[in-house]
């Protein structure tokens, strides 16, 4: 799906260390930080736009069998507008440091509004 929608669509991964090869860079120290603020239930799980999400697979790596659901819920989000501007500036060595800008250019309520920022 990334290649069929390079301009609106994200994909963001991360693995458990439980489930993931000891040749690979995908689990991170923090997995359970994330599982935890997407209320992760089960693996594989994907997150939609914080709103939607799946649990479980299908067996033999069937993967192809999901693109119908994944399409569904893409196409329920991709009109969706939002009223924020995000912009990331920082620098990367031996230590990391940036700045985040959130601005809101629409007359909504910004209280009990939290950000998390995951590098």
């Amino acid at each position: 799906m990334l290649d069929e929608y390079p301009e609106t669509l994200i994909g963001v991964e991360w693995h458990s260390p439980s489930f993931t090869p000891g040749n690979s860079d995908f689990d991170i120290s923090a997995y359970s930080t994330r599982a935890n603020l997407y209320g992760v239930g089960g693996i594989p799980h994907t997150q939609w736009g914080g709103e939607y999400e799946t649990v479980g697979g299908y067996p033999n790596g069937n993967w192809e069998a999901m693109i119908g659901t994944f399409e569904d819920l893409y196409n329920a989000l991709v009109g969706d507008e939002t009223p924020y501007e995000i912009s990331i500036n920082g620098y990367a060595g031996s230590d990391v440091t940036y700045d985040v800008t959130v601005s809101m250019d629409s007359d909504m309520s910004n209280s009990n509004m939290k950000l998390n920022v995951l590098l």
